[in-house]
């Protein structure tokens, strides 16, 4: 059931993909609600410290700051860290910050990170949307070979070989 919900869930968010910039207000409101979420876990003090790593990522004006919590984030796991970064993945206007997210995602590995790396590959930028492609090679799975699957169509020649390349060395 929860595998089905995922999936579900994953679907949904690469079909929402399509939709493209006018999606990006309902990411922002995400975004805000995910952090007053976090705010209030730090009030409550349940896990202030990895709550706070994850809301800095989210809302701090400095993009090294932010980048510096996502790294942070890893080492102080929070169970809304996946969703945070999917959430900057969408929204963060700093090509960096969005870098780091996708080496986080790259390194929590798991089925949600691997969903969750499908907003990099909507990414404008084609260098992200590469270090995500080799970010879904080394988390592996299903859902990553479906979501290299998808990265074959991309509109930049290298990517759609890469992750050719990349489903022949997952396939041996």
């Amino acid at each position: 059931m929860r595998r089905a919900a995922i999936v579900t869930i994953g679907m949904m968010f690469v079909v929402g993909l399509a939709l493209g910039a006018g999606a990006l207000d309902d990411v922002e409101a995400l975004r805000e609600a995910l952090a007053t979420e976090l705010r209030n876990e730090i009030a409550e003090a349940t896990d202030p410290v990895a709550a706070e790593f994850v809301l800095a990522a989210l809302t701090e004006e400095s993009s090294a700051e932010r980048r510096e919590a996502i790294e942070g984030s890893i080492a102080h796991p929070h169970p809304r860290r996946v969703r945070a970064l999917e959430l900057i993945l969408g929204s963060d206007r700093d090509a960096r910050v969005r870098e780091t997210a996708i080496e986080a995602l790259s390194d929590i590995g798991g089925e949600r990170a691997t969903w969750a790396l499908a907003r990099a590959l909507a990414d404008r930028e084609p260098g992200l949307r590469e270090e995500a492609i080799y970010a879904l090679e080394e988390i592996g799975g299903d859902v990553a070979r479906l979501l290299l699957l998808q990265a074959r169509a991309d509109s930049d020649p290298g990517i759609r070989d890469e992750a050719a390349a990349l489903l022949e060395e997952m396939a041996d």
